[in-house]
């Protein structure tokens, strides 16, 4: 009966919305287990299925255990595993019924179990195996007995996202990264993220591009792909940052990127994420990703404007790197510029943009702050607009200069810089040359992010001359 309570539509729906002590064992309940275990068992009196509930329940009561999946899974674990020298083991007397059980509920959450409520000796590790195999005596007594085929037979009651699972245990250290043993540390320009900065991580993608490598950094198996991206992006010096993700500590950010497990790799331009890899590449993959498509991706990011450099962080390796790049920084960053840059990093984009117009305001020619500052009123006007909202009103108000403006400004953070110039001056062509002064405003602003050279550029700056005059 255990494990209809983990079949249960209505148990699992009053736990999602009360806490566990909250949980009561009324009829509804009842019904609704009755209901899964009928859909399998169908066969069986009804009687039958009371007498197993009415059983449950008063184990439930005398060992004061709240109704939910741990306790029927606690129950699960007590019946058909127990402690052996060499580790937990089902109990073989009962494989024939665990067998039954492996193929409606996982082995995985039942071991778990075991081991929290009836651990082994602290002294004895424990291996991660399975129960049983095809090749344990028993097993093979039972396969003749009961004349199966263990090619068709699930007979260690896994599948293949357990034993991937599993896979990963094994390869797990404790070691944190930098220490020996663990995975290489962040620096350099290389950065840790979590779901606290993953915004801020997002929004400076608009200055420089990023390569996002999601994994998990207990697993051994992800070091040299780390070691790899990280080497090579910190001999680029800042034209790229890798940001590294956790999934394990932030599962909604692996959500959010729709992936099922480490690593993935993604490239974020603009706030635009690219996705790259997902899985463990092969030697020649990942070579062909720190030496082709990395940088192709900065390639990318310049021709969609954004040419910030990455700040550093530190080396993690090297001493000597770390006295040539204490002045890297500065080297980078105009001394004029330190406040600027420093706010826009803190993601003060107003407050960068009343800075950097400091600097242009004792020169004028300074192309760069004046790039920089076209980006942080960008970031500041619509960094976190609601992208559908926008071109939703832009398409309701095909006459409103202010929608207009808006989804240009998406479009720019994108890396959309044509759709951006086109949106605009197709505006003013189509009758709306009253708006001309805040377009052209608008579109002396953007100027200042592609660099010269670039062929929409001046496309765009004719067409506007012909449209003003």
């Amino acid at each position: 009966m255990e494990r209809f309570l983990l079949n249960s539509t209505v148990l699992l729906h009053r736990l999602s919305t009360v806490s566990f002590d909250e949980v009561s064992l009324d009829n509804q309940v009842e019904s609704s287990v009755f209901l899964a275990q009928y859909e399998q068992t169908h066969s069986l009196p009804d009687h039958v299925a009371k007498s197993a509930w009415l059983s449950l329940v008063q184990r439930l009561k005398q060992r004061n255990m709240k109704l939910g999946p741990i306790a029927a899974i606690r129950l699960i674990a007590e019946k058909f595993v127990k402690n052996e020298k060499d580790g937990p083991r089902t109990d073989l007397a009962l494989f024939s019924e665990w067998q039954t059980l492996m193929s409606r509920v996982s082995c995985l959450p039942i071991m778990a179990c075991h081991q929290v409520f009836n651990p082994g000796p602290a002294s004895q590790e424990y291996s991660f195996r399975w129960p049983l195999y095809p090749y344990h005596p028993t097993v093979e007594d039972y396969i003749t007995r009961e004349r199966l085929n263990e090619t068709h037979q699930h007979l260690n009651g896994s599948t293949s996202a357990e034993e991937c699972w599993l896979e990963a245990l094994k390869h797990q250290v404790k070691a944190e990264p930098g220490q020996a043993g663990g995975a290489p540390a962040a620096g350099g320009y290389v950065i840790d993220t979590t779901e606290n900065t993953f915004q801020a991580m997002v929004q400076t993608s608009a200055t420089f591009p990023i390569l996002l490598f999601l994994w998990v950094p207990t697993d051994d198996r992800l070091f040299a792909m780390a070691r790899a991206l990280g080497d090579a992006v910190n001999k680029l010096n800042g034209q790229i940052q890798l940001s590294r993700i956790d999934i394990a500590s932030n599962p909604s950010i692996a959500q959010a990127f729709q992936i099922q497990g480490a690593p993935a790799l993604f490239a974020l331009i603009g706030g635009r994420p690219m996705p790259i890899l997902q899985g463990l590449p092969s030697d020649e993959e990942l070579q062909q990703i720190t030496d082709v498509v990395v940088p192709k991706l900065i390639a990318a990011a310049q021709q969609a404007g954004v040419t910030g450099t990455a700040p550093y962080s530190g080396d993690p390796d090297s001493d000597a790197a770390n006295s040539a790049s204490a002045g890297s920084v500065q080297d980078q960053v105009p001394p004029e510029h330190q406040e600027a840059y420093m706010l826009a990093q803190q993601g003060d984009y107003a407050g960068a943009a009343a800075a950097y117009e400091k600097v242009l305001e004792a020169d004028p020619n300074d192309t760069r702050a004046a790039r920089e500052r076209a980006k942080a009123l960008l970031l500041a006007r619509s960094a976190n607009a609601d992208v559908r909202v926008v071109r939703a009103a832009a398409a309701d108000k095909p006459d409103d200069v202010d929608a207009q403006l808006a989804v240009a400004d998406i479009d720019m953070i994108g890396g959309q810089i044509q759709d951006a110039f086109d949106r605009l001056l197709d505006f003013v062509a189509a009758g709306h040359k009253a708006d001309i002064e805040p377009v052209r405003q608008r579109l002396l602003e953007y100027f200042t992010i592609p660099e010269p050279t670039d062929e929409r550029l001046k496309r765009a700056r004719r067409r506007l001359a012909t449209l003003m005059y």
